[in-house]
Protein backbone atom coordinates (compact mmCIF):
# COMPACT_ATOMS: atom_id res chain seq x y z
CA UNK A 1 0.00 0.00 0.00
CA UNK A 2 2.69 2.39 1.07
CA UNK A 3 4.46 1.45 -2.59
CA UNK A 4 1.48 2.29 -4.22
CA UNK A 5 1.09 5.61 -2.17
CA UNK A 6 4.24 6.79 -3.09
CA UNK A 7 4.22 5.78 -6.29
CA UNK A 8 1.29 7.82 -7.09
CA UNK A 9 2.85 11.05 -4.95
CA UNK A 10 5.98 10.95 -7.38
CA UNK A 11 3.98 10.50 -10.98
CA UNK A 12 1.45 13.99 -9.76
CA UNK A 13 4.98 15.52 -8.67
CA UNK A 14 6.17 14.55 -11.85
CA UNK A 15 2.98 16.04 -13.56
CA UNK A 16 3.29 18.98 -11.69
CA UNK A 17 6.85 19.59 -12.73
CA UNK A 18 5.52 18.58 -16.24
CA UNK A 19 2.61 21.44 -16.45
CA UNK A 20 5.01 24.21 -14.53
CA UNK A 21 8.02 23.68 -17.32
CA UNK A 22 4.88 23.99 -20.28
CA UNK A 23 3.75 26.84 -18.86
CA UNK A 24 7.16 28.35 -18.81
CA UNK A 25 7.50 27.62 -22.37
CA UNK A 26 4.89 27.30 -24.00
CA UNK A 27 3.67 31.21 -23.82
CA UNK A 28 0.44 32.01 -25.10
CA UNK A 29 -0.04 35.43 -27.16
CA UNK A 30 -2.94 37.35 -27.60
CA UNK A 31 -4.12 38.80 -31.36
CA UNK A 32 -6.31 41.27 -32.52
CA UNK A 33 -9.31 41.51 -34.70
CA UNK A 34 -8.90 42.34 -38.09
CA UNK A 35 -12.59 43.11 -39.20
CA UNK A 36 -11.14 42.99 -43.17
CA UNK A 37 -8.20 41.05 -42.95
CA UNK A 38 -5.05 42.21 -44.92
CA UNK A 39 -6.65 42.14 -48.37
CA UNK A 40 -5.28 45.73 -49.46
CA UNK A 41 -3.07 46.48 -46.63
CA UNK A 42 -0.43 43.40 -45.90
CA UNK A 43 3.12 43.46 -45.29
CA UNK A 44 5.36 43.36 -48.96
CA UNK A 45 8.34 43.16 -47.54
CA UNK A 46 10.11 42.73 -44.53
CA UNK A 47 14.12 43.02 -43.15
CA UNK A 48 15.74 43.05 -39.62
CA UNK A 49 19.36 43.00 -40.10
CA UNK A 50 20.48 40.51 -42.28
CA UNK A 51 16.93 38.91 -42.09
CA UNK A 52 14.51 39.65 -44.89
CA UNK A 53 11.11 38.00 -46.63
CA UNK A 54 8.28 38.98 -49.01
CA UNK A 55 5.47 37.73 -47.03
CA UNK A 56 1.62 36.97 -48.93
CA UNK A 57 -1.17 37.89 -46.83
CA UNK A 58 -2.85 35.07 -45.33
CA UNK A 59 -6.51 35.37 -44.89
CA UNK A 60 -7.52 37.07 -41.61
CA UNK A 61 -4.69 38.59 -41.52
CA UNK A 62 -2.53 37.26 -38.60
CA UNK A 63 0.85 35.22 -39.75
CA UNK A 64 2.25 33.20 -37.27
CA UNK A 65 3.57 31.18 -39.53
CA UNK A 66 7.54 31.93 -39.12
CA UNK A 67 7.14 30.91 -35.38
CA UNK A 68 7.43 27.17 -35.38
CA UNK A 69 11.55 27.62 -35.02
CA UNK A 70 13.67 30.30 -34.61
CA UNK A 71 14.55 32.47 -37.86
CA UNK A 72 16.93 35.04 -36.50
CA UNK A 73 19.51 35.46 -34.25
CA UNK A 74 19.75 38.86 -32.16
CA UNK A 75 22.53 39.81 -29.64
CA UNK A 76 22.48 41.98 -26.86
CA UNK A 77 23.90 45.33 -27.39
CA UNK A 78 23.89 45.49 -30.99
CA UNK A 79 21.53 47.68 -33.35
CA UNK A 80 19.84 46.14 -36.42
CA UNK A 81 18.22 48.01 -39.51
CA UNK A 82 14.48 47.34 -40.20
CA UNK A 83 12.74 48.45 -42.99
CA UNK A 84 8.98 47.06 -43.08
CA UNK A 85 7.11 47.82 -46.67
CA UNK A 86 3.71 47.84 -47.27
CA UNK A 87 1.16 48.30 -50.52
CA UNK A 88 -0.18 51.39 -48.74
CA UNK A 89 -0.31 54.35 -46.57
CA UNK A 90 -0.20 52.21 -42.92
CA UNK A 91 0.73 52.70 -39.60
CA UNK A 92 3.74 50.52 -38.40
CA UNK A 93 4.56 49.10 -35.49
CA UNK A 94 7.49 46.33 -34.00
CA UNK A 95 7.27 45.09 -30.97
CA UNK A 96 9.51 42.43 -28.99
CA UNK A 97 9.13 40.44 -26.04
CA UNK A 98 12.20 40.66 -24.37
CA UNK A 99 11.43 39.02 -20.85
CA UNK A 100 9.86 36.16 -22.96
CA UNK A 101 6.56 36.71 -20.67
CA UNK A 102 3.96 36.17 -23.28
CA UNK A 103 2.88 39.75 -24.29
CA UNK A 104 4.26 42.62 -25.93
CA UNK A 105 3.18 45.04 -23.02
CA UNK A 106 6.41 45.72 -20.91
CA UNK A 107 8.18 49.33 -21.05
CA UNK A 108 10.53 48.83 -23.97
CA UNK A 109 8.88 46.24 -26.08
CA UNK A 110 7.39 48.52 -28.22
CA UNK A 111 10.90 49.11 -30.36
CA UNK A 112 9.63 50.79 -33.82
CA UNK A 113 7.20 52.69 -34.75
CA UNK A 114 5.26 55.44 -37.40
CA UNK A 115 2.29 56.48 -36.35
CA UNK A 116 2.12 59.28 -38.87
CA UNK A 117 -0.11 56.87 -41.34
CA UNK A 118 0.75 58.62 -44.30
CA UNK A 119 3.97 56.12 -45.55
CA UNK A 120 3.79 52.63 -47.24
CA UNK A 121 7.34 52.07 -45.90
CA UNK A 122 8.91 52.76 -42.13
CA UNK A 123 12.45 52.46 -41.61
CA UNK A 124 14.15 52.50 -38.39
CA UNK A 125 17.43 51.51 -35.71
CA UNK A 126 16.57 49.28 -32.96
CA UNK A 127 18.82 48.42 -30.28
CA UNK A 128 18.93 45.23 -28.41
CA UNK A 129 19.53 46.04 -24.65
CA UNK A 130 22.76 45.54 -23.36
CA UNK A 131 21.25 43.63 -20.37
CA UNK A 132 18.58 41.62 -22.35
CA UNK A 133 17.79 38.63 -21.53
CA UNK A 134 19.09 35.24 -23.23
CA UNK A 135 16.34 33.38 -24.32
CA UNK A 136 13.94 32.85 -27.13
CA UNK A 137 10.69 35.26 -27.83
CA UNK A 138 8.92 36.50 -30.29
CA UNK A 139 9.16 39.35 -32.54
CA UNK A 140 5.48 40.79 -33.83
CA UNK A 141 5.10 43.32 -37.00
CA UNK A 142 2.13 45.06 -37.19
CA UNK A 143 0.77 47.61 -40.14
CA UNK A 144 -2.75 48.96 -39.85
CA UNK A 145 -5.16 51.29 -42.02
CA UNK A 146 -7.21 53.18 -40.07
CA UNK A 147 -8.74 52.55 -36.72
CA UNK A 148 -6.88 52.74 -33.40
CA UNK A 149 -3.22 53.89 -33.75
CA UNK A 150 -0.59 51.38 -32.76
CA UNK A 151 1.26 52.15 -29.47
CA UNK A 152 2.42 50.78 -26.58
CA UNK A 153 0.16 48.12 -24.76
CA UNK A 154 -2.40 48.60 -27.76
CA UNK A 155 -1.46 45.94 -29.85
CA UNK A 156 -4.32 43.60 -28.93
CA UNK A 157 -6.65 45.61 -27.78
CA UNK A 158 -6.84 48.33 -30.62
CA UNK A 159 -9.67 47.81 -32.69
CA UNK A 160 -8.46 47.64 -36.44
CA UNK A 161 -10.03 47.35 -39.91
CA UNK A 162 -7.77 46.43 -42.37
CA UNK A 163 -3.99 45.58 -41.71
CA UNK A 164 -1.54 42.75 -41.41
CA UNK A 165 0.45 41.16 -37.83
CA UNK A 166 3.09 39.27 -38.57
CA UNK A 167 4.98 36.77 -35.63
CA UNK A 168 8.33 35.95 -35.73
CA UNK A 169 10.08 33.36 -33.13
CA UNK A 170 13.79 34.65 -32.70
CA UNK A 171 16.66 34.19 -30.32
CA UNK A 172 18.16 36.56 -28.14
CA UNK A 173 21.94 35.92 -27.67
CA UNK A 174 25.45 37.06 -26.37
CA UNK A 175 28.65 36.63 -27.89
CA UNK A 176 31.05 33.87 -26.05
CA UNK A 177 33.49 37.17 -25.86
CA UNK A 178 32.04 40.69 -26.04
CA UNK A 179 33.67 43.15 -23.88
CA UNK A 180 33.07 46.66 -24.16
CA UNK A 181 33.92 50.50 -23.20
CA UNK A 182 30.75 52.46 -22.56
CA UNK A 183 31.88 55.21 -20.96
CA UNK A 184 34.86 57.21 -19.88
CA UNK A 185 34.38 58.36 -16.47
CA UNK A 186 38.14 60.45 -16.29
CA UNK A 187 39.43 62.44 -17.75
CA UNK A 188 36.20 64.88 -18.36
CA UNK A 189 36.45 68.88 -20.09
CA UNK A 190 37.93 70.96 -17.09
CA UNK A 191 40.64 73.74 -16.54
CA UNK A 192 42.97 72.29 -14.20
CA UNK A 193 45.90 70.84 -16.08
CA UNK A 194 47.69 67.61 -14.70
CA UNK A 195 51.05 66.15 -15.00
CA UNK A 196 49.45 62.55 -14.23
CA UNK A 197 45.62 62.69 -15.61
CA UNK A 198 44.02 59.64 -14.36
CA UNK A 199 42.06 57.73 -17.41
CA UNK A 200 39.17 55.79 -16.27
CA UNK A 201 37.16 53.84 -18.28
CA UNK A 202 33.49 51.46 -17.42
CA UNK A 203 34.08 48.33 -18.44
CA UNK A 204 30.63 45.86 -19.60
CA UNK A 205 31.05 42.61 -20.43
CA UNK A 206 28.24 41.92 -22.69
CA UNK A 207 29.15 38.41 -23.58
CA UNK A 208 28.47 35.13 -21.96
CA UNK A 209 31.97 34.10 -20.31
CA UNK A 210 33.14 35.86 -17.28
CA UNK A 211 36.66 37.01 -18.37
CA UNK A 212 40.04 38.27 -16.73
CA UNK A 213 43.37 38.71 -17.93
CA UNK A 214 43.05 40.73 -20.87
CA UNK A 215 44.73 44.20 -21.99
CA UNK A 216 42.93 47.82 -22.06
CA UNK A 217 45.26 50.45 -23.64
CA UNK A 218 44.52 54.39 -24.05
CA UNK A 219 46.79 56.59 -26.66
CA UNK A 220 46.90 60.42 -26.39
CA UNK A 221 49.06 61.66 -29.33
CA UNK A 222 52.22 59.60 -29.58
CA UNK A 223 51.78 58.33 -25.50
CA UNK A 224 50.75 54.63 -25.82
CA UNK A 225 49.46 52.74 -22.39
CA UNK A 226 48.47 49.41 -22.01
CA UNK A 227 47.67 47.92 -18.21
CA UNK A 228 46.34 44.31 -17.86
CA UNK A 229 42.87 43.80 -16.39
CA UNK A 230 43.71 41.32 -13.61
CA UNK A 231 40.56 40.90 -11.58
CA UNK A 232 37.46 38.79 -12.81
CA UNK A 233 34.42 40.45 -14.54
CA UNK A 234 31.16 38.21 -14.49
CA UNK A 235 28.80 38.25 -17.92
CA UNK A 236 26.77 40.74 -17.84
CA UNK A 237 27.97 43.42 -15.42
CA UNK A 238 30.27 46.29 -14.93
CA UNK A 239 33.32 47.46 -13.60
CA UNK A 240 35.61 50.79 -13.32
CA UNK A 241 39.06 50.24 -14.24
CA UNK A 242 41.77 52.86 -14.32
CA UNK A 243 44.21 52.52 -17.19
CA UNK A 244 47.10 54.34 -16.48
CA UNK A 245 48.03 58.41 -16.65
CA UNK A 246 49.23 61.07 -19.17
CA UNK A 247 50.73 64.08 -18.87
CA UNK A 248 47.92 67.01 -19.38
CA UNK A 249 49.52 69.41 -17.88
CA UNK A 250 49.53 72.22 -20.97
CA UNK A 251 46.30 74.14 -21.46
CA UNK A 252 45.63 71.82 -24.88
CA UNK A 253 43.22 69.91 -26.24
CA UNK A 254 43.83 66.18 -26.40
CA UNK A 255 42.76 63.41 -28.53
CA UNK A 256 42.26 60.15 -26.24
CA UNK A 257 41.48 57.27 -27.92
CA UNK A 258 40.73 53.42 -24.93
CA UNK A 259 40.21 50.58 -26.39
CA UNK A 260 39.96 46.90 -24.95
CA UNK A 261 41.71 43.95 -26.31
CA UNK A 262 39.96 41.38 -25.25
CA UNK A 263 41.12 37.85 -27.33
CA UNK A 264 38.21 36.18 -29.53
CA UNK A 265 36.18 39.54 -28.41
CA UNK A 266 33.04 38.72 -31.10
CA UNK A 267 31.87 42.62 -31.80
CA UNK A 268 34.92 45.13 -32.25
CA UNK A 269 32.32 47.72 -32.62
CA UNK A 270 32.08 48.44 -29.07
CA UNK A 271 35.67 48.04 -28.09
CA UNK A 272 36.46 51.60 -28.13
Amino acid sequence: MRNVLYKSIAVLSLMLALGLTNSLYAQKYCYPSLSSGCSGDSIAYFSFGAYSRYPTCISGGIDTTQTKTSVMTLYRGKNYTTTVNSNTTNYFGVYIDFNANGSFDDPGEWVGNDINGTFSAYTGVISIPIDAKLTTTRMRVFVNYGGSVLGYNNDCSGSYSAGCLEDYKITIAAYTHDMAITTLLSPVNQGCPSSAEPVKVLLRNIGATNESNFPVTFMVGTTKVTKTYARTIASNTTDTFTVGTFNASSNSVYSLKVYSNLSGDGDHTNDT
